[in-house]
């Protein structure tokens, strides 16, 4: 494993992160976030690194209302968090930069149906084709 070097670490929110974000996650997304470094940070975008194991969430997902990929404002806070982390942790999982079939596969088994609807916003295509549906999937009230 390659020793990756974190920079800016909110260390207030990554012990929010463990204690109110990590319980919205499915038991297997739990598990897995337990072998891998995961922090917030201040950083423009979060990235998974499967070589150092590690995983970033930027600060700003924690805000109320986001411009999610500059597509337009979504409500942040906790569930949008949790999205994102699920987001991430499928990239672990599916061993994969991509957000192709195996890394849907690896997404739809850790992040919560009731969030799953984000990823329509992020890759609309790729979650189609997995059966994810901003229609058909509950959508957090704005």
């Amino acid at each position: 494993m390659t020793l990756i070097k974190v920079k800016q670490i909110d260390w207030v929110l990554t012990a929010r992160l463990n204690t109110d974000v990590l319980p919205l996650l499915l038991l297997p997304a739990r598990r897995l976030a337990t072998a891998v470094n995961i922090y917030v940070t201040n950083c423009k975008t979060g990235q998974a690194n499967m070589r150092g194991n590690t995983i970033r969430i930027p600060s700003w997902a924690f805000n109320p209302q986001v411009n999610f990929c500059g597509k337009g404002h979504i409500q942040g806070g906790l569930g949008f968090v949790a999205y994102y982390l699920a987001h991430e942790l499928a990239h672990i999982k599916a061993k994969s930069n991509g957000h192709g079939s195996v890394f849907m596969v690896s997404f739809k088994e850790l992040c919560p149906a009731s969030l799953q609807w984000y990823e329509t916003i992020y890759k609309p295509r790729n979650a189609t084709a997995a059966g994810i549906s901003y229609n058909t999937t509950i959508k957090e009230s704005k």
